[in-house]
């Protein structure tokens, strides 16, 4: 009986890592789309700051910071498997994988340096970095994501 009872569990545990193993697009679609969600509240915090409309000049360090760990994870969010469904991310993504790292790497990039301009305090420096952020994210979305 109790080997029975062994067996048993070995075979549940050896079929709900099978399970967790497969890519869940539905699941990924959402990810994705919380993760630019993000990113697009972290890029509107600061600029209300550059505009005047928030007075939380000292949160745009950490909106930045939160920005750039954002970016650090849009790869991660269209592995192999998760190319169908409701999703606006072209194909491209996932044919073009290289090139779709690169345009991820110059978000991240661009990312990393409004950090540093967001230290320095200068909102010249601040507004020019977001403007590098913003074109990376154009760039990307060029590329890869369409219109529906």
């Amino acid at each position: 009986m109790k080997k029975r009872i062994l067996l048993i569990a070995v075979v549940m545990a050896c079929s709900s890592g099978i399970q967790a193993s497969e890519v869940d697009a539905e699941t990924y679609i959402q990810y994705r789309q919380d993760l630019m969600g993000n990113a697009k509240t972290h890029t509107k915090g600061i600029a209300n700051v550059l505009k005047g409309k928030l007075s939380t000049k000292d949160n745009v360090v950490r909106h930045a910071r939160a920005l750039h760990e954002v970016t650090m994870m849009f790869p991660s969010g269209f592995p192999e498997g998760s190319d169908f469904g409701e999703t606006s991310a072209k194909e491209k993504i996932w044919d073009e994988r290289d090139n779709f790292n690169a345009a991820a790497k110059k978000n991240q990039d661009a990312a990393a340096a409004l950090i540093k301009a967001a230290e320095s305090g200068d909102m010249a420096a601040i507004g020019a970095a977001m403007k590098d952020v913003g074109k990376s994210c154009k760039g990307c979305h060029k590329e890869y994501r369409s219109k529906k």
